[in-house]
Parts: structure tokens; C-alpha cells; sequence
């Protein structure tokens, strides 16, 4: 028994001996074919330990389900107003409205007589030179074709020339005027016209220094040719007689001024064209 113990132990250190054998030889077979000496490292380069991305296909990201309130009771939302655009103001001049269009002229010639009377009184106690005054256009003036070119009621502007009081009975007075314009429904038109002499009445001014004087250098006069003529009595029958003839003077020389009434005619005659 011992024997055989023996025999299985030698056998078994005889086959490791030839393994360990073989192993060195296929060692150094091995190292002779390959270097297996390992790459240089850099000591100096920094080493990232950040694990690399996960592949999004690998590991998909979970996402969380919609969550989806409703109101059984809640109000309804109210529209927002549609936002108004501005207003592009154009820049370009709007078009000019049409003129009315203009009928045909109408005309009167020279020497058409316009029949008109004085709307205010006319005196020589108040009025002078360079007075305007008013006359009204009392019928229809028309013209060849019987076209109304001034129609009746239009005011006629006169202008006061020269105007004087009588200063006797044998002076009418002083009264010239001239034409300035018409008014025809608020527009006015230039005319040109001879506007003829009205009818006067007269009103005294009554007694004045320059009366008193023409009595009184009467009278002074005849007491001088009375005191010559005879003595006493005679001066003062000279007085008396120079009186009456200083008081028969002033009444042939008193001042009358010369009154116009309203609605006295005036009768103005074109001397010239008139178109409008």
C-alpha cells in the first residue's frame, strides 16, 4: 500500500515537471514573436472622469402625462377686440373741388337810365363834400335781350360832390354827385354814371350876426344921408328908412339850406358799360 502511494505521488510530480516544461518553452516562443513592452503615459495630462452621454435610444426620457382641468361652471373667455388698423393719411393733396359754373355775362350799355330814390335825407345844415349816401334801385334793369342785370332793390353808393345852402331867392342852392357802386345780392360792382339833380326843398336857418349886420348897416346908413339932408328929424327918418331898406335886404339874402327828403327820385344814367 505504501508503495503504491509512493508510485502515484512520483508519477504525478513527473507530470507537473513536464507541463512547468512546456509552459516556458511556449513563454519564450511567444515573447520572441511580440514586444510587449506597453506605450509611454503622460503624467502630466489631466484624466476626465465624466461618464460618457447616454444613448437617447438606448434610455428615452420619460415624459409626464397632460393634465387636463375642467371647469364645470367657469365663464366663457371673452374675445379680444380685432385690433383697428391705423388710418394711412395720405399725403397727397385732395382734388380741388369743381368751380359752379359761370353763366354768360349780362350787360348794359352806356346810356341806360337806372331809376333809384334816396333811402336817408339829404341837407346841406349836415351833410358836406365826401358824404356817402345811399339810393335804392326802385324797377328791373335790364338789358337788350331782357335779362335782369340790376334787379330792383339794389343799393346804389353815391358820393356827395359839392353841396351848398341858398343864400337867396335867386340861388336853388348847391348839390352835385357822383356814382361809386352797386350792390347786387352782397357783391358789389363799379358804376360809373351822371346822377342827376334832385328836387329841393328849403328850410330857413334863421336870424344870424351876418343878418343883424345887413339891418343895422341899413339903418346906419340911412341916419347918415338924413343928417344930411335935413337937421333934427331928419337923422331919425333916415334911421328909419335905412332900416326898412337893411331889413328888405336880408330878407332877399337870408339863408335857406336845401333839404332832400327821402324817397325823393333820382334818376342815374350809365356813362359807361355795365357787365357783372
Amino acid at each position: 500500500m505504501t508503495q503504491h502511494r509512493f508510485l502515484s505521488a512520483a508519477a504525478i510530480t513527473f507530470l507537473l515537471a513536464c507541463g512547468k516544461g512546456d509552459q516556458k518553452n511556449m513563454t519564450a516562443a511567444d515573447s520572441a514573436g511580440r514586444d510587449l513592452q506597453l506605450a509611454p503615459v503622460d503624467t502630466n495630462a489631466s484624466l476626465s472622469d465624466v461618464a460618457p452621454p447616454a444613448d437617447s435610444a438606448m434610455a428615452p426620457a420619460a415624459v409626464a402625462p397632460e393634465t387636463v382641468v375642467v371647469y364645470r361652471d367657469a365663464p366663457k373667455p371673452v374675445p379680444k377686440p380685432a385690433a383697428t388698423k391705423p388710418k394711412a393719411t395720405s399725403t397727397a393733396a385732395a382734388p380741388e373741388a369743381a368751380a359752379p359754373a359761370v353763366g354768360p355775362k349780362r350787360e348794359l350799355l352806356d346810356g341806360v337810365a337806372i331809376a333809384t330814390t334816396n333811402v336817408d335825407s339829404i341837407s346841406s345844415a349836415f351833410d358836406s363834400a365826401g358824404h356817402r349816401v345811399k339810393v335804392r334801385v326802385t324797377s328791373d334793369v335790364s338789358d337788350a335781350a331782357g335779362h335782369v342785370v340790376i334787379p330792383a332793390g339794389s343799393i346804389v353808393t353815391l358820393n356827395i360832390e359839392a353841396i351848398k345852402w341858398s343864400e337867396n331867392k335867386n340861388d336853388k342852392g348847391t348839390l352835385r354827385m357822383s356814382t361809386q357802386n352797386v350792390s347786387i345780392n352782397g357783391s358789389k360792382y363799379p358804376l360809373v354814371g351822371t346822377v342827376s339833380t334832385p328836387a329841393f326843398t328849403y328850410k330857413h336857418r334863421g336870424s344870424s350876426l351876418g343878418d343883424a349886420a345887413k339891418v343895422a348897416g341899413g339903418a346906419g346908413a340911412g341916419a347918415v344921408v338924413g343928417g344930411l339932408i335935413g337937421k333934427g328929424t331928419g337923422a331919425v327918418i333916415g334911421g328909419v328908412v335905412g332900416g326898412a331898406v337893411g331889413a328888405q335886404r336880408m330878407s332877399q339874402t337870408k339863408d335857406n339850406d336845401i333839404i332832400v327828403a327821402p324817397g325823393t327820385p333820382i334818376t342815374i344814367t350809365l356813362n359807361e358799360p355795365f357787365t357783372r
